[in-house]
């Protein structure tokens, strides 16, 4: 399942790294706490939010 994620005002992101490389996902944090997900193969997003009130 992919959703959209639409940044957030003033929302910036970042790759982030590991010690080895991930088989299947690249990893991305937000200035605001979010974290997404994407399928290297597809590039279908998966969203996940730390703040409750954000999931929709």
């Amino acid at each position: 399942m992919s959703k959209k994620v639409e940044s957030l005002d003033g929302e910036e992101w970042a790759r982030m790294s590991f010690t080895k490389d991930t088989r299947t996902k690249d990893y991305f944090i937000s200035n605001q706490g979010r974290l997404k997900s994407v399928d290297k193969r597809s590039g279908n997003i998966d969203a996940k939010f730390t703040d409750k009130k954000r999931i929709p």
